[in-house]
């Protein structure tokens, strides 16, 4: 989501804290992420103000792989890179979803998509009991 405050699309901020929500088939979104350009860019969100040649060059590579095991490597690769440069910290992580729900009244399905976002997967599969 995009705030409407100039400051933000300017990059007028001395830290921000933002979730990325990860793909199952990273690609050409990086660009906009950490690519050179879009940090000169305004509005884009390279919020971290990336240009980094290196960056440039696995995002090219990610966005040209035929093959699984071409994109790997390159994912693998630009993620050392943007962890070891230090554009972001990670605030906090969890291998699980939490929900709270009313079992009276609510029914989920008996089986859980192996890649589903929680919270939305919730919202369009439970049914009312």
């Amino acid at each position: 989501m995009r705030s409407t405050n100039s400051g933000c699309r300017k990059f007028e901020f001395d830290i921000t804290s933002i979730a990325f929500q990860g793909t199952h088939n990273p690609g050409q979104e990086f660009a906009d992420l950490f690519g050179s350009k879009a940090a000169v860019t305004e509005d884009s969100g390279n919020y971290a103000g990336v240009a980094n040649p290196a960056v440039d060059a696995l995002v090219t590579r990610m966005t040209g792989a035929k093959a699984k095991a071409e994109l790997l490597p390159a994912c693998r690769a630009l993620d050392r890179v943007i962890t070891h440069s230090h554009y972001l910290v990670p605030q906090w992580t969890a291998g699980t979803h939490r929900m709270v729900f009313n079992d009276k009244r609510l029914a989920r399905p008996a089986v859980t998509p192996p890649y589903s976002q929680g919270e939305s997967w919730a919202m369009d599969t439970w049914w009312a009991k």
